[in-house]
């Protein structure tokens, strides 16, 4: 029988996707987690510590649970240990799989920032490079990343054990007339207010827009909030919401914004392609492979390109925006299926 150990946040949508579809399956499943919430199916979890992680980063208190870790995997006896977030999780997987003797299969989800954007690039790109190697199989939620991870593993055979694509979305039994009726609100982007996710960007080029109904959702944004919402009354600011509330937002929303430096693929815009707001987002590798500028979305580079935008998007006629949404459906249908990603997924890993 198969058994996982998933070493993950227990309360993040991304383990949610993962973990739910192998419990579904009937493996047996087992959840290590610093995460108090767990928003998971699996039913054996184990949470280390008193202390809530910092999504943003310095979280080194993992390290001094790492005898725990060893422990729980020497009982446990798993045959797979994935990992989500290659320098964090991932190299607690490594080492427990290190101290494990038997023989275990060991694989890693890089989902962005992990490969594209370490806080400590020096230190961190060494510990990627050896968690890598020492994988038996990579996910990488998108062709940068993927590109990212074959410049430090420098292997002629380095893409035969690396799958390339995000779990994608579950599908909805939505008629396109359920996208196109009239929209609530014309712009919405639902970013974590940390410094990659380029608000100041946005917030400069919505000055603009004061006319236009905006809902930003922000999450990390709660010490801030009052004064955002002094300087910028025009706009709704929200803390962090619930999935089921995003998802509500997105199907409301006639665009969507999104202004980061780098990602993965994101799921966010996976969403907003899939329930008909339009993408206006930056001009990266991530987003490049899945919009093209002036077709199903608008791409910028600055936040002046950004003003010019939104500008051109508001000229947009019913025709096109309709042309837009569609175009969009069909590319989520197609390239981030849940269903049949996280099959592929599965193939994926239980291949020889």
């Amino acid at each position: 029988m198969i058994k996982i150990v998933f070493i993950a946040d227990a309360s993040s949508i991304h383990t949610k996707k993962w973990v739910d579809y192998f419990t579904s399956k009937n493996y047996r499943t087992y959840l290590i987690t610093f995460s108090k919430k767990n928003i998971t199916k699996c039913e054996n979890i184990f949470i280390l510590g008193n202390k809530k992680p910092n999504k943003y980063g310095n979280n080194f208190y993992y390290l001094k649970y790492i005898p725990q870790i060893i422990s729980i995997i020497k009982k446990l006896e798993p045959t797979h240990i994935n990992a989500h977030y290659s320098y964090s999780m991932g190299l607690l997987g490594f080492i427990a799989k290190y101290f494990f003797y038997k023989k275990i299969n060991f694989s890693v989800v890089c989902h962005g920032d992990d490969i594209l954007n370490p806080p400590y690039p020096l230190i961190l790109k060494y510990i990627n490079k050896l968690i890598l190697i020492k994988a038996d199989k990579i996910i990488a939620v998108s062709d940068e990343i993927f590109d990212k991870i074959k410049q430090l593993i420098n292997h002629n055979k380095i893409s035969d054990k690396i799958f390339v694509g995000q779990y994608g979305i579950e599908m909805e039994q939505l008629e396109l007339k359920d996208l196109i009726k009239e929209k609530e609100i014309d712009l919405f982007s639902n970013r974590n207010f940390i410094k990659d996710s380029n608000w100041n960007d946005i917030l400069f080029a919505i000055n603009y827009f004061k006319n236009l109904k905006t809902i930003f959702i922000m999450p990390g944004i709660e010490k801030n909030i009052n004064k955002l919402r002094t300087k910028y009354p025009f706009i709704r600011i929200l803390p962090k919401i619930s999935y089921a509330e995003n998802i509500s937002f997105l199907k409301k929303s006639r665009f969507y914004i999104s202004a980061t430096k780098s990602d993965g693929t994101s799921l966010s815009l996976l969403e907003a392609m899939y329930y008909g707001a339009i993408p206006i987002i930056s001009n990266i590798n991530a987003n490049r492979s899945w919009i093209l500028d002036g077709l199903n979305g608008f791409l910028f580079k600055d936040k002046k390109e950004l003003v010019e935008k939104i500008n051109k998007a508001m000229l947009l006629s019913p025709s096109e925006i309709i042309e837009m949404i569609k175009i969009n459906r069909k590319i989520i249908q197609e390239r981030a299926n849940y269903s049949i990603q996280m099959e592929r997924i599965e193939k994926f890993l239980f291949s020889n």
